[in-house]
């Protein structure tokens, strides 16, 4: 069990440095991903909303979902399917173009 967290939090600190990566670069990072996706490949792209919630990281290290949907269309990607299961978080879906 212990071990089990350990990699799940190994791999929540991976997918924040990667977020934090797409804030720093995100052209950059948008053409490394979209080389790296195979040709039926997607990207599934999980954030908090950026509104108060009683849970998640602060507002700053957030991304609005709007800008997200730009910054991905900006940069070769098309919306595939768009899930609102989530009550705090948005998940969005992306092929390459």
């Amino acid at each position: 069990m212990v071990q089990a967290f350990a990699v799940a939090q190994d791999h929540a600190q991976r997918d924040m440095h990667e977020m934090h990566r797409l804030h720093q670069d995100p052209k950059a990072y948008l053409a490394l991903l979209k080389k790296m996706l195979k040709t039926d490949g997607q990207v599934v792209m999980i954030d908090f909303k950026k509104t108060e919630t009683p849970v998640g990281p602060p507002l700053e290290m957030r991304i609005d979902r709007d800008d997200l949907l730009r910054e991905m269309e900006t940069n070769g990607f098309r919306l595939a399917t768009e899930h609102t299961f989530l009550a705090h978080q948005y998940s969005l879906v992306f092929k390459a173009k």
